[in-house]
């Protein structure tokens, strides 16, 4: 028996079975470091991080005990996932078609919207557990400057005994936010056992299940979206596009970076990312840091 065949293989049912529940690392105001650690896969170990994107469908009627929008369901972005149609994207692309003024947009992209991000295993090193891989969640400008420091450093940094750390400076708020990768001067010991913990990307990623994806395109149904799964009736009244009849806004609190889109179209591509659409009116996609599950 191939005992890590086997261990990854239990590895990618655990993952599919609590990736509701994990929680990723994203870089913090300040500065933070971190040790890259290799692929989960022991036949690609070269392929350490994941393409992701995920919508979170809010129920505008219901108020969490936060006192913001009710999350009805999180689901996997498939466009910016794995490139392929992503049934949310659609639909709201056509309650877009509905919108009159650029708030309207902006409210429905800032709730139901889902921005490129970039999954990796990684050593937290300012985290309560800093020997316990962990998945690190950034943004475009981010992981543009970790390419570039792993194509100069990649011997260092995956060093299987004593890894060169990098940080990762974050300044600014909002749009101005600005992020810094640097590689750090220091190395770190890596536990024995550290690669056998490694979290599989590839089941965390999986596309997300169809009972979760009807119940996140019942959220579009007040916005006269036309989902066939939904059987909903022709005459079904449309909301209003503004914001929820409790006044409740969602507070920003994870910054998400947002991909430039050369050529602004009338008829937008399956694998065209929402992003430029939302810099483009000023809006940004509620990723909360402490979601409840």
């Amino acid at each position: 028996m191939n005992n890590e065949r086997l261990l990854n293989l239990l590895n990618k049912k655990k993952a599919e079975k609590n990736r509701s529940q994990l929680k990723f690392v994203t870089p913090k105001k300040g500065t933070t470091h971190y040790v890259l650690l290799p692929g989960w896969n022991p036949l690609d170990r070269e392929t350490f991080w994941h393409d992701y994107g995920e919508h979170w469908c809010k129920d505008m009627t219901k108020v969490s005990p936060k006192g913001t929008p009710s999350i009805a369901a999180r689901v996997i972005c498939n466009a910016k996932t794995h490139g392929t149609a992503c049934p949310i994207c659609n639909a709201l692309r056509e309650a877009l078609d509905t919108c009159e003024t650029d708030e309207q947009k902006k409210f429905l992209t800032s709730n139901f919207g889902s921005s490129k991000r970039f999954l990796m295993n990684v050593l937290a090193l300012d985290s309560e557990e800093p020997d316990e891989p962990q998945i690190l969640s950034i943004g475009t400008k981010a992981f543009d400057q970790l390419i570039e420091l792993v194509a100069k450093w990649s011997t260092q940094m995956f060093d299987p005994n004593n890894a060169q750390k990098f940080s990762i400076t974050r300044t600014g708020e909002g749009f101005d936010t600005n992020y810094i990768v640097s590689i750090d001067p220091s190395t770190y010991p890596l536990k024995d056992n550290v690669l056998t913990k490694l979290h599989d990307l590839d089941a965390i990623c999986e596309p997300t299940d169809q009972a979760q994806l009807t119940k996140a395109l019942q959220t579009f149904r007040p916005y006269g979206v036309s989902v066939p799964a939904l059987s909903a009736p022709a005459s079904a009244p449309k909301a209003a596009l503004s914001a929820p009849t409790t006044n409740v806004t969602p507070p920003v609190e994870e910054v998400v970076e947002t991909k430039e889109v050369a050529k602004p179209t009338d008829t937008i591509d399956v694998g065209t990312d929402l992003d430029s659409l939302l810099k483009g009116i000023n809006a940004e996609v509620v990723e909360e840091d402490d979601i409840p599950f």
